[in-house]
């Protein structure tokens, strides 16, 4: 009996492949061997090195292939823009339906995650109509980002998703134009804040389908989830470069699996306190990236309005 094919995307260069390594390991370790995983890595290129350790990772239920994107950005590459820690490949997954015509579904993860469970589940959801599906993102409920949500992209902040999973009904994108949508509309307006992110939550606004967030869960201190099932090391919450994050248990367990893990230690090793200040630097600045763009909209905004969404406004006018 011929195993039904369940499409993976990752996309990513040589600088995260450490990180790729252990989420393929921890995907496959969970993988259910009714199905078949067809893993796609969108990619300009990994060095020998890397190139053997992925592939390496393949078993027998599943395929590990290398897609070179030098097309995308022999077409596109001076339309995109960039900040911080970004590359190219964040915009990747926007392609996908195009690309890759012979499949309807599939699922996109970015590579700083590990999998405590099978995603065939994942993948067999229900997307009642929608385009995509993911989970609510958690930094846009601090007031900054949430406020920059909904005035600068006109999404409620409680609809904005992450985009590091997305389970995508790729035949539904296709009929929607998404590849040449996106184009036309990062031509139109620079988003800065969360970049591809930003662009798929605002051009999908009201085609997404909210998800638990066990299907995402961002490994930060204040977890509370009953039945996490991917956890997403984003941000400063990265076991690779410090002691204490949560879940970093199931992180360096996979490592130790993924022939990465001297690799990842010495990352570790690396990462000085003028790197730690530099990462905390980099949520200020962006912060104020997220403040500086809602200002430029609305440059009268008052403080209170800035902060405060509207059920929270409401609940202050009634006290």
């Amino acid at each position: 009996m011929t195993k039904r094919i369940i499409p993976i995307f990752f996309a990513t260069d040589d600088a995260y492949a450490p990180l790729l390594g252990v989420a393929l390991t921890s995907l496959l370790s969970n993988a259910d061997s009714e199905y078949f995983y067809r893993i796609h890595i969108l990619t300009t290129g990994f060095n020998e090195y890397n190139a053997k350790k992925l592939v390496s990772l393949s078993d027998d239920k599943s395929e590990i292939r290398f897609e070179d994107m030098s097309k995308v950005l022999r077409k596109y590459g001076n339309k995109f823009h960039f900040r911080d820690y970004y590359s190219v490949a964040t915009y990747y997954r926007l392609f996908i339906a195009e690309l890759f015509k012979n499949y309807d579904k599939a699922l996109y993860f970015d590579s700083d995650m590990i999998f405590l469970g099978d995603i065939s589940k994942l993948f067999n959801i229900d997307m009642q109509g929608k385009l995509v599906a993911g989970v609510q993102e958690s930094v846009m409920q601090l007031p900054v980002f949430g406020t920059y949500s909904e005035k600068v992209l006109g999404v409620p902040r409680a609809d904005y998703i992450n985009a590091g999973m997305l389970l995508m009904d790729l035949k539904a994108l296709r009929e929607f134009d998404l590849e040449n949508k996106f184009m036309k509309k990062i031509s139109e307006v620079t988003y800065t804040v969360a970049q591809d992110q930003d662009y798929i939550n605002s051009i999908l606004k009201g085609k997404i389908l909210m998800l638990e967030d066990g299907w995402n869960l961002t490994a930060s201190g204040d977890i509370d989830c009953k039945d996490p099932k991917i956890v997403h090391f984003k941000l400063i919450y990265r076991p690779w470069r410090y002691r204490g994050i949560v879940y970093d248990k199931a992180f360096w367990k996979y490592a130790k699996k993924s022939g990465y893990f001297d690799d990842l230690k010495e990352i570790f090793k690396s990462h000085t306190v003028k790197d730690k200040e530099n990462d905390r630097l980099v949520m200020e600045k962006l912060a104020e990236t997220a403040y500086n763009d809602v200002v430029k909209v609305f440059p009268d905004i008052k403080t209170s309005d800035f902060l405060l969404n509207e059920n929270e406004k409401t609940e202050n006018e009634n006290r």
